[in-house]
C-alpha cells in the first residue's frame, strides 16, 4: 500500500484535463487527502450548515483507516456526507490524473435513485469550481442521472443483486459507498470483497458503508460490532446527532411515544442501534418490513397504480371509540397493501356503521376478514345480511396447519396468520409491499414467539405486547390503546389472500384447495 499516493500518482505519465499542470497538482496536493478540507473551502454552504463533528471524523478516517462502518439515528446525514465524499474523491483524483473508480450501492435499487443520487446532485450544484479552477460539470455529460463520467474515472450505481457490477473495480484508487448496508446481503459484500482483495501494487481502496440500525445480524452488524478485521465502526448517537441539528429532539421524544423504548423500531430508528427486543425470536425481522416499504416507495414512485384485482380487506374491529382502539382496516390488492384507515367513532357501539363503511368499499366487488370475536360478530352478520363476501377471522381458533419447514404447528389461527406473513416477507423473491407508516412498522415488529411442549408455534399475546413496551393509555402521541391494530388488519388481509378455511365462533370447516390459485370467497 503506497505511503505518498500523490507522489506516485505525478510519477506517472497520465494525461492532464483542461487546467495547467501545476495548477491541478496544487489542487490535488491540498485536497487529496484533506476531504474535510476540501468540504469547507469548495463548497458553498447554506447558512447555519456546516459538518457536523461526526461526519468530520467520518471522513477522516476514510482517509487514515480505509474502511468505516458507520450507523446512527434516520436522518443523520449519511446521504450528505456520501455525496460529499464521492464529489472529494472523483475530483481530487481527477485532479491529479490518477485512474479511479466509485462504485455505490444499496440494500434496494430505490435507496440509489431516490436519495444517494439526487444528493450528489444537490452538493454538486454548490461545487465553488472557481477555487477548483475546473468547468462545472455539465448535466447528462459529466454528471449522469446515477454516476459521474469525467476522463480518468467514473462513479456507477450498481445492483447489489448483480455481482459483476460490485466486482468491477479496477483502478490505481477505488472507493465503495455502500448505503443501508444493514439491508445488503452477504452475498454482495462477498463480492465486494473479492475485487478488495485485488487491491495490491500501488491500488488503494476505500470503502464507506453507513446505515441506520437495524436487525442484530448480518455482515453490517457483524463489522459494527467489531467481527471484522479492518473495519473502523463509528456510532452517531441520538444525542450527537440532536446536537448537530440534524434530527429534533421533539421527533426523537415523539417516535419513543409511538413506539416505547424497548421497541425495535426505536433502537434502530432513534438510537441506531441494533434491535436487541425478542432477538431472534421476534416473529417479523425488521428488515424484511423495510424491502417492503422500499417495494411500496417503487410502486408509489410508478404512480400508485393499482393491480386491477379485487380488493382484499383486513378488518381490526377493536372498540371504534374515540377515546382508544379504533378499527382499522387494511386494503390488499394483489401485492401491494395501497393503503391503512383508522376509524374512530363517536357511538358507543358503532358496529353498525363501521360494517357499513366496509360494505361500501365492497360494492365492486372484494373480500373482507373482520375480527369476529365481540363486536366483530355484528360487523360480520351484517356484512353476511348486505350479501357482502366476508371470512370471518377468530384468533382464537385452532389450526392444523405447520410452518414451512414442517417442523412446527401453530397454536392458534393468529400464530398461523402471523407466521405466513412472516415467511412470506422473509422470502427473497417476495413482492408484497407495505407503506411507510412509522405506526405500522413498529406494530409489526414488536410481537416475539415461543414453541410450546407439543412442537406449536406461539405468538405473543396483545396484553403482553403492550405492557413489555409499555404502550399505557397516557401516551401522547398517538392513542391507539397499546394494540397491534394496523399490523392485525394486514396480517388478515394477507390471510384473506391464501385462506383455505372458513372460520367461525363454532365451528372450522376445510375448504379444499383444488387449483392452488387464490380462494374466492363465497359465503
Amino acid at each position: 500500500m503506497p505511503t505518498d499516493p500523490i507522489a506516485e500518482a505525478f510519477a506517472l505519465d497520465f494525461g492532464r484535463a483542461a487546467l495547467s499542470v501545476s495548477t491541478a497538482t496544487d489542487r490535488a496536493s491540498r485536497y487529496f487527502s484533506e476531504p474535510v478540507l476540501f468540504c469547507q473551502e469548495c463548497i458553498r454552504w447554506p447558512e447555519g450548515y456546516t459538518l457536523a463533528d461526526y461526519q468530520e471524523d467520518i471522513m477522516e478516517r476514510l482517509v487514515t483507516e480505509f474502511r468505516v462502518a458507520s450507523r446512527g439515528p434516520r436522518g443523520y446525514g449519511k446521504s450528505a456526507t456520501f455525496a460529499l465524499l464521492i464529489i472529494w474523491f472523483a475530483i481530487t483524483r481527477e485532479l491529479a490524473g490518477i485512474p479511479w473508480k466509485i462504485v455505490t450501492t444499496a440494500g434496494a435499487w430505490a435507496q440509489l435513485e431516490d436519495y444517494l443520487w439526487p444528493e450528489v446532485h444537490i452538493w454538486v450544484s454548490r461545487i465553488r469550481w472557481d477555487v477548483l479552477g475546473m468547468e462545472p460539470w455539465r448535466e447528462d455529460r459529466e454528471l449522469l442521472k446515477l454516476g459521474i463520467q469525467l476522463r480518468h474515472g467514473s462513479a456507477i450505481a450498481a445492483n447489489p443483486a448483480v455481482s459483476a457490477r460490485i466486482e468491477g473495480g479496477h483502478a490505481a484508487q477505488f472507493l465503495y459507498v455502500f448505503d443501508e448496508a444493514k439491508l445488503i446481503p452477504s452475498t454482495t459484500w462477498d463480492s465486494a470483497e473479492g475485487s478488495a482483495a485485488s487491491a495490491t501494487g500501488g491500488r488503494e481502496l476505500r470503502w464507506l458503508a453507513q446505515s441506520s440500525g437495524g436487525d442484530a445480524d448480518g455482515r453490517f452488524f457483524e463489522i459494527c460490532s467489531g467481527r471484522v478485521r479492518r473495519w473502523f465502526p463509528k456510532h452517531v448517537t441520538k444525542e450527537e446527532a440532536i446536537e448537530a441539528g440534524r434530527i429534533s429532539a421533539a421527533w426523537a421524544e415523539d417516535m419513543l411515544d409511538l413506539w416505547g423504548e424497548e421497541s425495535p423500531a426505536y433502537q434502530n430508528h432513534v438510537l441506531g442501534n441494533f434491535a436487541t427486543t425478542g432477538g431472534r425470536n421476534t416473529v417479523i425481522r425488521l428488515a424484511d418490513v423495510e424491502r417492503a416499504i422500499d417495494r411500496w416507495r417503487a410502486w408509489a414512485r410508478a404512480g400508485m397504480v393499482a393491480p386491477g384485482l379485487e380488493p382484499i380487506l383486513g378488518v381490526d374491529v377493536g372498540t371504534g371509540n374515540l377515546d382508544r382502539d379504533p378499527a382499522t382496516i387494511a386494503h390488499l390488492r394483489g401485492d401491494i397493501f395501497t393503503g391503512i384507515d383508522v376509524h374512530r367513532f363517536a357511538d358507543k357501539y358503532p358496529d353498525m356503521e363501521l360494517a357499513g363503511i366496509v360494505s361500501g368499499l365492497l360494492h365492486a366487488g372484494g373480500v373482507a376478514v373482520v375480527d369476529a370475536i365481540g363486536m366483530g360478530s355484528g360487523v360480520v352478520s351484517r356484512l353476511r345480511e348486505l350479501e357482502r363476501r366476508v371470512v370471518p377471522f377468530v384468533a382464537g381458533a385452532g389450526s392444523a396447519e405447520r410452518d414451512i419447514s414442517g417442523a412446527y404447528g401453530f397454536l392458534n389461527l393468529r400464530a398461523q396468520a402471523w407466521w405466513r406473513f412472516r415467511e412470506a416477507l422473509a422470502d427473497q423473491e417476495c413482492t408484497l409491499a407495505l407503506p411507510d407508516d412509522p405506526v405500522l412498522t413498529g406494530e409489526l415488529i414488536a410481537p416475539t414467539w415461543k414453541t410450546t411442549s407439543s412442537s406449536r408455534i406461539q405468538v405473543e399475546s396483545k396484553a403482553d405486547i403492550a405492557a413489555r413496551l409499555q404502550k399505557v393509555e397516557s401516551r401522547r402521541l398517538l392513542n391507539e390503546g397499546g394494540s397491534t391494530n394496523r399490523a392485525d388488519a394486514v396480517i388478515q388481509a394477507h390471510y384473506g389472500r391464501n385462506a383455505q378455511t372458513e372460520l367461525d365462533a363454532n365451528a372450522v370447516r376445510t375448504v379444499p384447495a383444488e387449483t392452488g390459485e387464490i380462494p374466492r370467497f363465497g359465503w
